[in-house]
């Protein structure tokens, strides 16, 4: 298939999420034996470049447009659907949501401008033929609230051979039996994260040990007054992505904390991540995760909200018992090889993608 893929932030080497997600997204495909076209300025070295003039005639000659969702409305999706009455006839139009329309919020819009953001998807949903949710509760959502008539769900996932137990250390992280190091991944400027959570377990442990048996490591861009945080917390700043395995391997236990309302439709990448370097995990209540801990079974290490006595008594017991922090890691790891990985996630997506190609120029 030849897919244009548009409505993306790449650049090479960034860490945030969805510059991983586009990345691995491209190169999967490509690896798959087919055509991936971008932005000439701003792609990926595997896809070719789209021409900046006469965009919609090139659009119009692909197999698929592919228009990833992550904040606010694409002004290509009311231009594809203003030019749907001659052309696009053949063409499979694909809407690829990475967040609610309220995650917007998050970035200063007001309810006023949110409500404006769904009327625009509302108005232009006829030009979607296959809407793809990351997660089960995303993809409720947006048929829900959007109208959107076909929609499937496909989570995120990692990369198990990039993210091992066995990659080596990073070599300045202490490592041993007496010290179990917990990590955090993320951009800490972005107020779904609940960072006050980390600050206040780390504190409690601080003042009631005072000492690092427990050490905790922020990764990521953001993190405001990094130095008034308690002596067992490390800020490391952000990590080159390809760098991150090596810091993951030096790790224990990873953090996935959110406070609730658009966080709740996500799919953390870190939470692959983590899985896949055969961390054991310690999270918030939230939906995927949900599915994600029953499989794995450590449904004790998904805390309530705001409860950082809870995150506390829990990094406790997992440091008193390092064999369960194994177990957990072998079980994480496993999962990710079995289904959670970017293989099986952009496989998944193309296969249905070429279902509702053959179903659309079947007049199906």
């Amino acid at each position: 298939m030849k897919l244009a893929f548009l409505n993306y932030r790449y650049r090479p080497g960034a860490t945030n999420g969805g510059n991983v997600h586009v990345a691995q997204f491209v190169s999967n495909a490509v690896a798959l034996g087919h055509e991936v076209w971008m932005d000439a300025d701003h792609r990926h070295e595997l896809a070719k470049p789209l021409p900046h003039d006469d965009l919609l005639d090139a659009l119009d000659r692909m197999d698929v447009v592919y228009i990833r969702v992550d904040r606010g409305f694409p002004e290509i999706c009311g231009q594809i659907d203003r030019a749907r009455h001659d052309r696009f006839t053949s063409t499979l139009v694909v809407w690829e949501f990475n967040a609610p329309p309220s995650y917007a919020g998050l970035r200063g819009a007001t309810d006023a401008e949110i409500d404006a953001i769904v009327d625009k998807f509302r108005q232009h949903r006829a030009a979607c033929d296959l809407a793809i949710g990351v997660s089960r509760s995303l993809t409720e959502q947006i048929q829900e609230l959007l109208g959107l008539q076909h929609t499937v769900t496909i989570s995120n996932g990692s990369d198990p051979a990039l993210f091992r137990p066995d990659a080596p250390p990073q070599s300045d992280i202490a490592t041993g039996p007496d010290t179990l190091n917990v990590v955090w991944v993320g951009s800490a400027h972005i107020p779904w994260h609940d960072l006050d959570l980390v600050r206040q377990a780390a504190e409690r442990l601080w003042q009631r040990h005072q000492d690092s048996r427990i050490r905790f490591h922020i990764i990521g861009r953001g993190l405001a007054r990094a130095d008034e945080w308690p002596e067992n917390v490390v800020y490391h700043g952000p990590i080159p992505y390809d760098r991150l395995p090596h810091w993951l391997a030096a790790m224990d236990v990873g953090l996935v904390l959110y406070r609730p309302g658009p966080a709740d439709y996500n799919s953390p990448l870190k939470l692959f991540d983590y899985m896949a370097s055969g961390l054991a995990v310690v999270g918030s209540k939230h939906p995927q995760m949900g599915e994600v801990f029953s499989a794995c079974d450590p449904l004790d290490l998904m805390l309530p909200d705001n409860a950082p006595a809870t995150l506390a008594d829990r990094l406790l017991q997992l440091h008193a018992d390092r064999d369960r922090v194994a177990t957990l890691g072998r079980s994480a790891r496993r999962l990710i090889v079995e289904k959670y990985n970017w293989t099986r996630s952009v496989s998944d997506t193309l296969d249905a993608i070429r279902l509702h190609l053959e179903r659309k120029r079947r007049g199906v």
